[in-house]
């Protein structure tokens, strides 16, 4: 597969620039979707927005050469710095207490472009991987970037358990995917450290599931080497699925996302989190007991043990996530049973869980 596309251009007036435009109509209406955007604009037709971040938008567009759907991911310049504030004032009431002075300080978000500079390069480095998403060019600019991959058609993995607990068949497939591309991931150095349900996509509306891993704005290599000698350190990612180092600005290695992904197991196995009976201010207290999650009933025995092998307090003692793939839950078939019937409840994003802490 041929390598992203980076596209110098000049600076322009664009949409998200001044507090963000929600449809490629106000974009254009705007003068958006032209100036550095016209690299894209020439080979794709933009259509409407299909969801919203806290960094960035993301836009259905058609290539008009052969008629692919992708998304195009768009983030803004000043959005970046207006939702940073944001989050720094969600940290406040964050899900454990910083331990020290040092701790206390927040790492400050890096600027805009080598963040996105940085994607690029994550991207750049894999090759090929069926379970994760495929980034085809990239636009770059001093005011508003865009990222153009593949589109998914099924929505997210939020959206699967929204409709109620998936069958424990459907768990395990998606489960299974997502360890081996975490496993791809960490076999080449890089952390995902932002593992979530809403970063989880389901490629096809109908048949057999079948989901991507994306989002690799708050990736980096494991390596110091890779990082300018810097290890990844946090506070990065969403709080809910954020594993106890994280919580505390510690190193992160590859170990944070199997405690992110032992939250998304419980998320698909329960429909809940581990901790969602206790309080946010004990949450650091219940973490420190290392004996998450407590209650078996509803789980799938196999699935419980894994999820126990991911949530543990230490690092160091957390499965690896090719042993995780190779576990005994994954021995059984694997056949996708039809799709849950909804229920009244729903399991909420992160970014609603959020929004309750503001």
């Amino acid at each position: 597969m041929p390598w992203p596309r980076l596209c110098q251009t000049a600076e322009q007036s664009l949409p998200g620039a001044s507090g963000g435009a929600t449809t490629p109509r106000r974009a254009l209406a705007r003068g958006g979707w032209g100036g550095d955007a016209e690299p894209l604009r020439a080979r794709y037709v933009f259509g409407a927005v299909i969801a919203r971040g806290v960094a960035a938008d993301v836009v259905e567009a058609t290539r008009t050469a052969d008629g692919t759907r992708v998304a195009i991911k768009v983030l803004a310049r000043r959005r970046r710095r207006r939702d940073a504030a944001r989050l720094q004032r969600a940290d406040s009431a964050a899900l454990a207490a910083p331990e020290s002075d040092s701790e206390r300080k927040r790492q400050k978000p890096p600027p805009f472009r080598e963040a996105v500079r940085r994607e690029l390069l994550l991207q750049r480095a894999l090759p090929f991987h069926r379970h994760v998403v495929q980034c085809h060019e990239v636009v770059l600019s001093s005011a508003t970037n865009y990222v153009v991959m593949e589109k998914a058609e099924g929505g997210t993995l939020l959206d699967v358990v929204r409709h109620g607990t998936p069958p424990e068949a459907v768990a395990r497939r998606a489960s299974a995917q997502i360890l081996d591309a975490l496993s791809f991931l960490h076999a080449r150095g890089i952390v995902h450290r932002d593992l979530k349900l809403e970063n989880v996509l389901v490629r096809d509306a109908d048949g057999p599931l079948h989901v991507l891993l994306c989002d690799f704005g708050s990736a980096r290599f494991s390596s110091t080497s890779a990082t300018n000698g810097k290890a990844a350190t946090a506070h990065v990612g969403t709080l809910p699925y954020m594993a106890p180092e994280q919580l505390r600005g510690g190193t992160c290695d590859p170990s944070v996302d199997l405690w992110s992904f032992g939250i998304v197991l419980c998320a698909l196995c329960v429909g809940t989190h581990p901790l969602s009976r206790v309080p946010r201010g004990a949450w650091a207290a219940a973490m420190a007991r290392d004996d998450l999650p407590r209650d078996a009933s509803g789980w799938p025995p196999e699935a419980f043990a894994l999820a126990r092998a991911c949530l543990r307090l230490a690092p160091c003692d957390r499965v690896a996530a090719a042993a995780a793939r190779a576990h005994a839950w994954f021995a059984a078939p694997d056949a996708v049973a039809p799709p849950p019937v909804p229920v009244r409840g729903r399991l909420r994003s992160a970014r609603e869980l959020l929004d309750d802490e503001l």
